[in-house]
Order: structure tokens, then C-alpha cells, then sequence
């Protein structure tokens, strides 16, 4: 429903404004955060529906293990190749 709903009154809706401005929008803006966290809530429902059980115990697994730091591209290419590309998609279609 908070995402059926539209971006109309958000002011904050791309995912590189919650990860620069995460503060801000925390304790400014809940609303706009619970937008957020809808979104999350989805993509993690997504991720189940496609890749199943498998894909988030290969997600746990694998963020448990790899820690380093990359750029959007390769981290999209790694979570697709390394966990499922459901997982890469809440990256690559965010603002789609």
C-alpha cells in the first residue's frame, strides 16, 4: 500500500539519497524513511519469491565472508553471479 501509493510527497526517493543522507532522512523525514523501508520489505519478499531459501542463506553467507569495498557496477555483478540476480535488481531497478 506505502508503495502503491506513489513518491508524491517524498522528498527523497533514490537509493543514493538514503545511503548519503540516511541521518537526515531517519530523523526528519519518517515517513519518507518508511517509504524505505517498504521498498526493502519488497525486495526482500522479490528476492525470496525468485531465488527461494537458497538465495538469502547464499546472501548471509556471502556477506559474512566478503567485506570489501566496490563500485555499483561490480557489486551488482557480484551479487547477481554470487547470490541471485533478484538480489542485484533491488540495485540496478531501484528508480525503474
Amino acid at each position: 500500500m506505502v508503495i502503491a501509493s506513489g513518491t508524491e510527497g517524498f522528498k527523497y526517493t533514490a537509493l543514493k539519497d538514503i545511503e548519503e543522507r540516511y541521518e537526515e532522512i531517519g530523523s526528519r523525514h519518517a515517513r519518507n524513511y518508511g517509504w524505505y523501508q517498504s521498498r526493502w520489505h519488497a525486495a526482500a519478499g522479490q528476492i525470496y519469491d525468485s531465488g527461494g531459501e537458497e538465495a538469502l542463506v547464499r546472501m548471509w553467507r556471502t556477506f559474512l565472508e566478503h567485506q570489501e569495498q566496490v563500485n555499483d557496477h561490480d557489486f551488482a555483478e557480484f551479487l547477481s553471479t554470487r547470490i541471485h540476480p533478484s538480489v542485484a535488481d533491488v540495485l540496478l531497478r531501484w528508480d525503474d
